[in-house]
């Protein structure tokens, strides 16, 4: 271990809790004391006893380098999502290391990404600035989330969280950022024999949303926000993978989905419920099938989930007798 074997334990731990993974099985691979130390950390055992997975997935995207040890443990003790401050955070955002939830993931842009070059087009950063910012390689494959998407190749990805943050720290202020946006003339498809604009939700509608995707909580519900959901979302869900919470006595908390949340969605998707529905509070002036399909997908803690079941109107009515029914196909579907 060289000079860190000099150093007092407690300063000799503290050195190893800012080290990522990568560098701690480089380490790890110098001498059988060194190993035998780092196997030794708590926190570095229960990573590689609970979720492997989630280091296999940073190395393979090169982002196990950005996150220190201590982070990732730390991240596996929480439960909220970062971005609404309410829901079970089941899904670890990579670049970031942040739990977040799946309506967040989908409908907060801070969370979205996009490519190196148009990173560097439209905010006006070089490759080497960009280099102070984790940089993701994607894993070619299927990806569905709002939208759905096969990604052969793999690409050169960055969060719009990060990407803005760098783009005040090198621009000056958000004002500064806010005048790269171009005019949106130049960034509307026109049909050439119309005359006129062919969507509102093209490139300048998508560049607007990265530039407003906010660097702060939102700290709600989003689902209950209006949103564009025909925005293209070209990389969905590719920087994100499920994650459990382990509780400080060992448990894992993988988080539960209410079926009776999905049986109301269905029943209104097929006009056999109607507005309103008892026990969902639906705002004036949203489309409901947005915030039901929400409530469907939303993962819960067991206490948040015990506590909702006993009040949701789709498990009274499965209680009842209701033969449960979902939008989803009878017959197997090979994949």
């Amino acid at each position: 271990m060289g000079l860190l074997s000099r150093l007092p334990m407690e300063i000799r731990v503290a050195v190893l809790k800012l080290l990522d993974f990568q560098s701690l099985s480089r380490l790890s691979r110098t001498s059988l004391k060194a190993k035998s130390f780092v196997e030794a950390m708590r926190w570095y055992r229960e990573v590689m006893k609970y979720s492997p997975n989630i280091l296999a997935a940073l190395g393979k995207t090169d982002l196990l380098k950005y996150h220190s040890s201590v982070l990732v443990r730390q991240v596996l003790s929480e439960t909220k999502c970062v971005s609404c401050l309410q829901e079970f955070g089941g899904i670890l955002f990579l670049p970031t290391c942040e739990r977040i939830c799946r309506d967040c993931l989908e409908r907060n842009y801070a969370y979205h990404l996009t490519d190196v070059a148009y990173a560097e087009k439209w905010f006006s950063l070089t490759n080497e600035q960009l280099q102070s910012i984790p940089i993701m390689r994607s894993i070619p494959g299927f990806y569905k989330l709002r939208t759905s998407i096969l990604h052969p190749e793999s690409h050169q990805l960055v969060s719009i969280k990060q990407l803005r943050q760098l783009a005040i720290k090198v621009h000056g202020s958000p004002e500064k950022v806010a005048e790269l946006l171009p005019p949106k003339s130049s960034m509307v498809v026109v049909d050439e024999e119309l005359g006129i604009g062919l969507s509102k939700c093209g490139p300048f509608e998508l560049l607007e949303e990265f530039h407003k995707a906010p660097l702060e909580p939102p700290g709600c519900d989003l689902s209950r926000l209006k949103f564009n959901g025909l925005l293209p979302d070209q990389y969905p869900g590719m920087a994100s993978i499920h994650i459990p919470s382990i509780t400080k006595y060992g448990h894992i908390e993988k988080g539960h989905q209410c079926r009776g949340c999905r049986h109301s969605m269905y029943k209104y998707s097929v006009g056999i419920v109607l507005l309103p529905i008892p026990g969902y509070d639906i705002p004036a002036g949203m489309a409901p099938m947005p915030i039901l399909k929400a409530l469907a997908v939303r993962l819960r803690a067991w206490k948040d989930f015990r506590d909702h079941v006993l009040q949701c109107e789709g498990v009274r009515r499965l209680l009842a007798g209701e033969k449960e029914e979902t939008d989803e196909p009878d017959e197997p579907v090979r994949r």
